[in-house]
């Protein structure tokens, strides 16, 4: 409660009075002071932070009142990119450039793993709009034709997209695409995209697989984590459950998701490049290409390291290793392998913790079609002369393993 404008008066008063003051006096004057100069400064942050967080979610020709780091160079920066606000300039120009970039793709043949959403999908539809003929692999086809049949150009390149069904928890599934690529023809692209970085459970997945005209399941107590119709940020269904894959640490990863996601991310990604070399080889291009979308948590060289999720930093190291082992190999034949990071385009904590982050003013620095851009990179790059294998890339840049 604000003290009585009257016994302010009086104080001032009082301490106007006083001509040699006493310790006790300095004392309380200095506390009060202090006080009000901890509230000015409270409230000056405050104020910053609120002005920063308008400017960047609604970016105008503002400057920032407190420089941020640039999410790739690092430098700080107060001028907002419009497009990139999580960016200098230099770095907004050059992501926008790479973003648009094209080739020539016509007469080659490609397959993308999981490409029913998200950088799979932009990926494959990258590929699909410049010329190629493109085989995508998922556990939902129906509903994967129904996201590329929306799209307004689909006429343009439909005929040449084939969605193949498979569930890569099945090996005989992953051997079975695999040939069956294999007997379409040559191959001249292959990325190995499909991962499983959290853990759903069957309720979570219950509208896809009636849409697919799968039995119904039964009634689940998970079901309440999955409203029927609720859709996320990413257009997939809302998992509310206050835990998920991305927050367990190394005793509370099941032996079931640690196999899982190890023949996912690592084991599928090694079977087909393995059955698909004759394909490639096979080719009519003097240069082929093999992405492993990899991730900054399957490095070692990064110098933050969390113990959370320890299962898909293990799977993301191997693919890397995949990639360090044979690429020399590979580029004997023309075959040019690398690993890319895709960026940060999603958050994957628990909706919740989303959610207030969100209401902070958080947002990641990316989205989907930049993740895509940067699995596209080492193809566009090649294409127009400049190959690389064996190599880690993040932010279109090679850095270490």
């Amino acid at each position: 409660m604000p003290p009585d404008p009257n016994d302010v008066e009086a104080c001032l008063r009082v301490l106007a009075a006083i001509d040699d003051a006493d310790e006790r006096v300095v004392a309380a004057v200095d506390r009060a002071y202090k006080a009000r100069k901890k509230v000015r400064k409270a409230e000056r942050r405050a104020a910053a932070s609120e002005h920063d967080r308008r400017v960047l979610d609604g970016p105008d020709d503002t400057p920032l009142i407190r420089a941020r780091r640039c999410y790739v160079c690092k430098s700080p920066y107060r001028e907002v990119p419009a497009d990139y606000p999580r960016m200098c300039t230099a770095c907004a120009d050059d992501n926008t450039v790479r973003r648009h970039a094209r080739c020539d793709l016509t007469g080659r043949r490609a397959l993308v793993t999981g490409g029913r959403i998200k950088i799979g999908f932009e990926t494959a539809l990258k590929l699909l709009r410049d010329g190629a003929d493109v085989v995508v692999s998922t556990r939902f086809p129906g509903d994967a034709a129904r996201r590329y049949d929306a799209l307004p150009d689909a006429g343009q390149w439909r005929h040449r997209l084939r969605i193949h069904g498979v569930d890569f928890l099945d090996p005989a599934g992953a051997v079975g695409l695999a040939d069956a690529v294999a007997a379409g023809g040559h191959l001249d692209i292959l990325v190995n995209n499909a991962a499983q970085t959290i853990q759903r459970p069957a309720s979570y997945y219950r509208e896809l697989a009636a849409a697919e005209g799968r039995p119904e399941l039964p009634a689940s107590p998970a079901d309440l984590f999955f409203p029927p119709g609720a859709l996320d940020e990413t257009g997939e269904p809302l998992d509310l459950r206050p835990v998920n894959s991305w927050t367990l640490k190394v005793h509370e990863v099941t032996p079931r998701e640690w196999l899982e996601v190890q023949v996912i991310n690592a084991f599928v990604p090694f079977l087909l490049t393995a059955r698909l070399r004759e394909a490639l080889r096979g080719s009519p291009f003097p240069d082929r290409y093999i992405v492993n979308v990899s991730a900054m948590e399957g490095s070692f060289s990064r110098a933050n390291k969390t113990a959370d999720h320890p299962h898909t930093n293990m799977a993301k190291a191997g693919l890397n290793m995949l990639t360090r082992t044979i690429a020399g190999d590979y580029a004997a034949d023309g075959i040019h392998v690398t690993s890319v990071d895709t960026g940060w385009v999603t958050d994957e904590r628990p909706h919740a913790t989303r959610e207030a982050l969100h209401g902070r003013g958080f947002r990641v620095p990316l989205d989907v079609v930049d993740g895509a851009a940067r699995v596209y990179d080492p193809i566009v790059r090649g294409v127009h002369g400049d190959r690389v294998h064996g190599v880690f890339l993040k932010d279109y840049r090679v850095v270490q393993w």
